[in-house]
């Protein structure tokens, strides 16, 4: 089983998206601890905001849904060299080690404070739970999965005016459907991904990975079909209003707010108009990367082959390095030991950097990283008998 995965051919264009997702993602991560407004209000305020931060922000949104997709697709690749069986466990175990990772490495990284009292199940508790979830999906036909994916994922929404009758129904819905914090006595637990449309997405990334087991011709154009009509169906949904995101667009009298308004879709859960506002730009983004002109972007992909290594190494120097810059400015590092991961920080108001020096720090950061990352995806390479690596 190791042999086989090991050895499994990689698919250039998804190694070049999952790089960008990748660096978005420390763009994202970047702003949030160097940029001055970043711990005073939210970039998608639209009193606070303007239309730079909101977008750096907005760009930063195809993170999530993407790298979720990306992991169903790479799910059906390894289904080319393990039976089902292999699969599910090997989903199972990897899904049990993200939630790990998440409680203990990753929870350190972003907060540079151990403890088990405050718990915030992020991202990677959301992958990990949603590949746990595909581990079982995985025994049903590609069709019937393909028409779960899509229910989920088109019917949602329907359920956002639903509330719990009772303290132990309401945990259980704010971990499937409703961010916020879990009823419980002892620890402080809040669950900012909820994973109903994350196990939506990651279904149809794998009923979309039997793509890359067809002709390039037919791969090209359900991908251009589907992310046009998606695009479509965004316009159309977020215009009317009719359905698919909690928050209504608004006209407003200043055209900077109101096409702010136009893009600020839910992305906690993921609304059916987040998914198509961000999911039919990727199915593009795919198609245009079958073109072999364009395969100068694979020093993107770089990072896109091994995402879980670059996304642990990345939190922990960023804060690392913002620990520095408040020491530095006069806010001191003890102001970035976070005891729980707030906007509003008012002990740190005057702390960062403008937005132009947030986007120069990320790629320095970016830079500084890319040798290392190849560097160590070549020692995986050479060691594919240690086990351990396969995690990492």
């Amino acid at each position: 089983m190791n042999q086989k995965i090991s050895t499994r051919n990689r698919i250039v264009s998804i190694d070049i998206i999952r790089g960008l997702v990748m660096l978005l993602m420390l763009l994202d991560h970047t702003r949030m601890f160097f940029n001055r407004d970043a711990f005073l209000f939210e970039p998608t305020d639209l009193e606070q905001t303007n239309l730079a931060l909101f977008f750096t922000r907005w760009i930063t949104h195809f993170c999530a849904p993407v790298f979720i997709l990306l992991a169903g697709i790479s799910a059906r690749l390894l289904s080319q060299n393990l039976s089902t069986k292999e699969l599910s466990i090997w989903l199972l175990k990897r899904g049990f080690w993200l939630i790990v990772l998440e409680l203990t490495f990753i929870k350190f990284a972003w907060l540079f404070r151990f403890d088990f009292q405050n718990l915030d199940l992020m991202v990677i508790w959301g992958i990990g739970a949603s590949m746990i979830f595909l581990s079982g999906l995985i025994w049903l036909s590609k069709r019937l999965i393909l028409g779960i994916s899509l229910l989920i994922i088109l019917s949602h929404n329907l359920l956002d005016g639903w509330t719990a009758t009772s303290p132990a129904l309401n945990s259980i819905w704010r971990v499937l459907h409703v961010m916020g914090f879990l009823e419980t006595d002892s620890i402080n637990v809040y669950v900012s991904y909820p994973l109903i449309p994350m196990m939506g997405l990651i279904a149809l990334g794998f009923v979309l990975g039997g793509l890359y087991q067809v002709s390039g011709r037919v791969r090209k154009k359900v991908l251009l079909i589907s992310g046009i009509s998606m695009i479509t169906l965004f316009a159309v949904l977020r215009i009317t209003n009719w359905y698919g995101d909690p928050r209504p667009y608004e006209w407003i009298h200043q055209w900077d707010i109101t096409l702010m308004s136009f893009f600020n879709t839910t992305k906690y859960p993921h609304s059916l108009l987040f998914i198509l506002m961000t999911i039919g730009p990727t199915f593009l983004l795919m198609f245009f990367l079958e073109d072999k002109k364009l395969r100068g972007m694979n020093i993107f992909s770089a990072y896109g082959k091994v995402p879980l290594f670059f996304y642990l190494i990345h939190i922990f120097i960023v804060h690392l390095l913002a620990m520095g810059l408040a020491s530095i400015t006069g806010f001191g590092a003890h102001n970035m030991i976070i005891d729980f991961w707030v906007t509003y920080q008012p002990e740190l108001k005057g702390y960062g950097v403008p937005l132009f020096w947030t986007y120069i720090i990320t790629i320095g950061i970016a830079i500084v990283l890319y040798p290392v990352v190849k560097n160590y995806r070549q020692f995986k390479l050479k060691h594919p008998k240690w086990w351990w690596l396969r995690y990492l």
